[in-house]
């Protein structure tokens, strides 16, 4: 009856999935008190029928302790508790960060708020189970610690932090993804520099903060969570190619940086460069609303597929 097992550890959890070939009638799971073994009972009615022409005289089988109960309730506590339930969407820089500037005076932080908000909508229309949190939803300057301080307060399970990119070249164009880890480039090196700059409109306080940021990067590059962001900004930048393809915008694929905004969230958490604003056609793309609602549905593909591999798995 069982065609596969597969197990999966997790940070606190190890999840142990049996993939069957058909539902069963009934099913048991308890935990042996003399041996401590957690049992598995599958019952099929093949199996009942049997059972029943073997001894019609049998007593009936008892139902199993009250602590099978208690336990397949904290079961199902245990798998809520790690279900992707709610989204933490990060329009990056905003009120006096006006984030880059492009062609036409393009400023990023729109940009990037257009694209946020649009996704919000796809995932409280599409996943109406999964609550959304903005670290802004209006045009204000938000410090970086705060973006995940408000991820963490609000039990965030998936952070997307959302940007558009620069450069001195006109030529540099396309999109690209990003998780937390040390960089690995110049041209990487160079994209977490200048989304770092923000720091210039903080406190004196807040930016005494970041300093040696860099050197527990590494650190935190190999946290429970480093698997999970390299799933999720792998779907993401695979799901936007896809939806992107017809606008002939350039795939740069999934790279790592020491992005500050990204630093503390306790949940999977990647950064989206949606295009170049100062490139003359890119910066066309993303002022439009339309496009705006294509990089929005691309970036929800790539997160809907990662909601159901991951709980799949849970």
């Amino acid at each position: 009856p069982i065609r596969e097992v597969k197990a999966y550890q997790f940070k606190d959890l190890l999840s142990i999935a049996f993939r069957l070939q058909k539902p069963p009638a009934s099913k048991e799971v308890y935990q042996d008190e003399i041996s401590n073994e957690v049992v598995v009972v599958l019952r099929y009615d093949e199996q009942i029928a049997r059972n029943e022409r073997r001894d019609d005289a049998a007593a009936e089988e008892p139902s199993p302790p009250d602590s099978n109960d208690d336990l397949q309730k904290q079961l199902e506590r245990e798998k809520k508790r790690w279900l992707i339930d709610t989204v933490v969407i990060d329009p990056g820089h905003g009120g006096k960060d006006p984030g880059a500037i492009g062609v036409g005076k393009l400023k990023e932080k729109d940009v990037v708020l257009g694209i946020g908000l649009k996704l919000g909508k796809l995932i409280q229309k599409r996943l109406p189970g999964v609550k959304v949190v903005y670290t802004r939803k209006s045009d204000r300057f938000v410090p970086l610690r705060q973006r995940t301080e408000i991820a963490n307060q609000n039990k965030g399970k998936v952070f997307i932090s959302i940007h558009a990119n620069a450069s001195r070249s006109r030529n540099a164009a396309g999109f690209e993804t990003y998780l937390l880890g040390p960089e690995k480039g110049n041209q990487a090196s160079n994209v977490a520099s200048r989304e770092n700059s923000v720091i210039q409109f903080e406190s004196p306080e807040n930016q005494e903060h970041y300093r040696g940021i860099n050197a527990i990067l590494a650190k935190l590059a190999q946290t429970a969570y480093m698997k999970q962001s390299e799933h999720l900004a792998g779907g993401v930048q695979t799901h936007l190619s896809q939806r992107l393809r017809s606008l002939n915008m350039k795939d740069r694929g999934v790279k790592q940086a020491g992005f500050w905004v990204m630093v503390g969230a306790s949940m999977p958490c990647i950064l989206v460069e949606t295009g170049f604003i100062t490139n003359p056609y890119d910066a066309r793309v993303l002022k439009t609303k339309n496009h705006q609602q294509k990089i929005a549905e691309g970036i929800f593909a790539g997160l809907l597929k990662f909601k159901n591999d991951y709980e799949s798995a849970i």
